[in-house]
């Protein structure tokens, strides 16, 4: 049985490797290649060359590497593979590589697991993951880490990546068919290798772009592309905005099938609670925001029936964007006058001598006094209203 294509064509060095010459700067290979290997997060969209290039750190640094997925691995799995590798660093003097693929998919405490060891250097870290790491990652790891960001390959890297592929395949495309594959994946290498791994089983050797097209919307894919991530999340969202239950169940189960992180489905959850919803009913931010954290402790597959729940309640929930609207109204005001002033009777005088200039003079304590008002906005936003 043939390997995936994408391992078939995998480069050996880094000399090999197409793209990210950001990266792959002379200093960062000579390190590598010493075996100075630091902990690394690598943060880029799908098909961005993340585990390819952890691949070859491995190979050029020499050391083992051990591979894990964030969404599979707990913490009695590291525990075991730490201690292999604590182990192997007394006896033969050489470090393990712990590369946890997905790592954005580790709960809180497993992430807190991990830091004495990255602290100690136990293990040497490497992280992928598609998710902006400053809101998955917990700030102490992620601060022990060297952050690397991957853009999505170029048009001429995706042709070279391409031209690789049809090389090992045997396929044959012409100029129109190529552009056509190479725009399709907008910059995803492991998309475009799988167009051509599924092509590869034909009888057909060679193809034009109007076989490609039918062929590709024949097949029923699994998301992992970009836009149809992106597309999947705002169909929920507007789903529950609009208020319909049975479609918005729909689309999150789509999510949660096509392997979306649960953290990304509750974070724009709790944002929708407020965004949407807000004041017509608060209840709905409380309700968002316990969901995820029983979502994240219980894990799938009982967490679907979790966000159900909550997905539900949320779309029969009445809607209101009082908040948003107000929050926009009052920014405007911010970004137009600057930094006004505090008024005088609304500042704290704290320190000895500011009340005799003034300030806290005219302040008026509400609950002594609910008969009268005073001014609290500055004189030059007198009788605005945000919230309507």
């Amino acid at each position: 049985m043939k390997k995936p294509l994408s391992m078939r064509i995998r480069p050996k060095t880094f000399d090999e490797f197409v793209g990210h010459k950001d990266v792959l700067t002379r200093d960062f290979k000579e390190k590598i290649r010493s075996g100075n290997v630091f902990h690394l997060i690598l943060w880029g969209p799908p098909g961005s060359g993340k585990t390819t290039l952890a691949l070859l750190i491995e190979k050029e640094s020499g050391l083992d590497l051990i591979r894990v997925s964030g969404a599979e691995v707990g913490i009695k799995d590291i525990r075991k593979i730490i201690e292999e590798a604590k182990k192997k660093r007394e006896f033969f003097k050489k470090e393990t590589i712990l590369f946890i693929d997905e790592i954005h998919r580790l709960n809180r405490k497993e992430q807190d697991f991990l830091l004495s060891f990255v602290e100690n250097r136990d293990i040497v870290l490497i992280g992928a993951t598609t998710e902006n790491p400053y809101f998955y990652i917990v700030p102490p790891l992620l601060s022990r880490c060297f952050l690397i960001e991957l853009s999505p390959y170029s048009e001429e890297e995706m042709k070279s990546i391409l031209e690789k592929g049809l090389k090992e395949t045997g396929i044959e495309l012409n100029g129109e068919a190529k552009d056509f594959i190479v725009e399709l994946s907008r910059g995803d290498a492991r998309f475009l290798l799988n167009i051509l791994e599924s092509l590869e089983g034909d009888i057909k050797k060679s193809f034009t772009k109007e076989e490609i097209q039918k062929f590709v919307l024949s097949k029923r894919i699994k998301f992992d592309k970009v836009e149809e991530h992106y597309n999947l999340i705002s169909a929920l969202i507007k789903s529950i905005r609009g208020s319909d239950p049975d479609a918005s169940l729909y689309y999150l189960m789509r999510l949660i099938e096509g392997g979306e992180d649960l953290n990304f489905i509750t974070r724009r959850l709790i944002i929708l609670s407020s965004e949407d919803i807000g004041l017509s009913d608060p209840f709905s931010l409380v309700l968002a925001t316990s969901g995820a954290e029983a979502v994240e402790r219980v894990g799938l597959p009982e967490a679907k029936l979790i966000l159900s729940e909550l997905v539900l309640y949320l779309s029969k929930a009445p809607k209101s964007n009082k908040v948003l609207t107000a929050m926009k109204l009052a920014l405007e005001d911010v970004k137009k006058y600057g930094n006004i002033p505090v008024p005088l009777h609304l500042r704290n005088p704290s320190v000895k001598g500011l009340k005799e200039i003034g300030w806290g003079k005219g302040y008026i304590y509400p609950h002594d006094h609910p008969e009268k008002k005073i001014e609290y906005l500055p004189k030059e936003l007198k009788g605005r209203k945000y919230l309507k």
